[in-house]
């Protein structure tokens, strides 16, 4: 497929919609605009209703999945097969057929982004299945019926065994920087080129989600409060969020001096062009898109360059980090302050999280400051046994 024109391509629309305003969606569109796919766009619709970015991942995703079912195998998505779907994993991972080979080490894509094509092609098919009464003949392995229009069949196996059984194995899993020590924090701080990026950054240190940052607009920050109101978060309506978020002190400080010196003066550039921008965090850089909003990718990029002139290496770098330190500081200060008496209930709300179990991730196991006071409190548990 790379070698000639791809069937499909994905364009960005804007919607206007009573109870959010104006938003961003991502569609597909045949490349010639002859053809309108109508099912896997309203698929995208209603997936991308919550977030924008989750939206443009899937269209992306689904894009390729369909250019893979017109130009490699010259079916339409409602034909789908079984062996279409155990196909597309393997060219996806390894950019060739099942049959093309019996063993390669080291593919070009990680299973998680497998998994994510994975969970993408699952929903899709049920809400084929489901919303728009389309049946699509699979083909299955059945003693009493080989054949079966149930979509669920084809997804017992996850994405990790469709590649082991021919002994593959896609990308290793990268290893990430996950918690900045606040001397680490300072360095990357000193190392970011403008205003802008040292409060993007500081937000994330503050337990903000990249998406929460960047989705934020002029009217969500409250510098009398020092706290701003999320217009997205994950797992909520955009528009409808009604979560508001404490800053730091250190936060508040290069937000108020970005707005102050930089932000005002790409507003003052882009009213000259005709047009009044309102997300928060803009493109400084003169230009055709000067005072359009930060995209998160041009966001990981600023970070990246900006960690490996600070020493760290730019392949271990990610925006969610900063929300990990965030979950071991509150760590710290819940064990090393129980006078404060921080609960379980209050780390779910500063962190917007609905389980407990949802911590676990961003748990350093090897923090030696948390050791140390568990090892005092087993230390003075002893004395106190001793002294009975």
């Amino acid at each position: 497929m790379s070698s000639t024109k791809a069937s499909y391509i994905v364009m960005k629309a804007r919607f206007f919609t009573p109870d959010i305003g104006l938003r961003t969606e991502y569609l597909i569109f045949h490349a010639s605009y002859e053809r309108y796919p109508y099912f896997p766009n309203r698929f995208l619709r209603v997936a991308g209703r919550r977030s924008e970015n989750t939206g443009k991942q899937y269209a992306y995703k689904l894009c390729k999945f369909l250019n893979y079912m017109i130009d490699i195998k010259q079916k339409e998505y409602a034909e789908v097969t079984n062996k279409d779907i155990h196909d597309f994993f393997y060219w996806l991972a390894f950019g060739l057929s099942s049959t093309d080979f019996y063993y390669i080490q080291g593919g070009q894509i990680s299973y998680s982004t497998l998994n994510a094509y994975h969970g993408l092609l699952v929903k899709f098919y049920q809400f084929l299945s489901s919303k728009m009464d389309i049946k699509v003949q699979l083909e299955i392995v059945s003693k009493t019926n080989k054949h079966s229009f149930y979509y669920g069949q084809i997804w017992s196996k996850p994405v990790s065994s469709l590649i082991d059984e021919n002994r593959l194995r896609a990308k290793d899993c990268r290893n990430h920087h996950k918690w900045y020590s606040p001397e680490e924090q300072t360095t990357i701080l000193s190392h970011l080129p403008t205003l802008r990026d040292q409060a993007i950054f500081s937000l994330s240190c503050d337990s903000l989600r990249i998406g929460e940052i960047l989705s934020l607009r002029i009217q969500d920050y409250v510098p009398s409060d020092g706290v701003v109101s999320l217009y997205a978060s994950k797992g909520k309506p955009t528009g409808k969020v009604n979560i508001s978020v404490p800053l730091s002190n250190r936060s508040i400080q290069l937000l108020d001096n970005y707005l102050f010196n930089e932000r005002d003066s790409v507003l003052a550039e882009a009213l000259k062009q005709g047009h009044y921008p309102t997300a928060l965090f803009l493109n400084i850089k003169a230009g055709a898109k000067i005072g359009a909003p930060l995209t998160y990718r041009n966001f990981l990029t600023i970070l990246k360059r900006a960690a490996k002139r600070a020493g760290f290496d730019p392949s271990e770098i990610r925006t969610h980090s900063g929300r990990s330190t965030a979950v071991m500081d509150m760590l710290h200060a819940q064990s090393e302050n129980p006078e404060a008496n921080i609960s379980q209930n209050d780390v779910l709300q500063q962190f917007r999280w609905k389980s407990p179990t949802s911590i676990q991730p961003y748990i350093n196991t090897r923090d030696i400051r948390t050791k140390k006071k568990l090892m005092k409190l087993i230390e003075e548990q002893r004395r106190s046994i001793t002294n009975e």
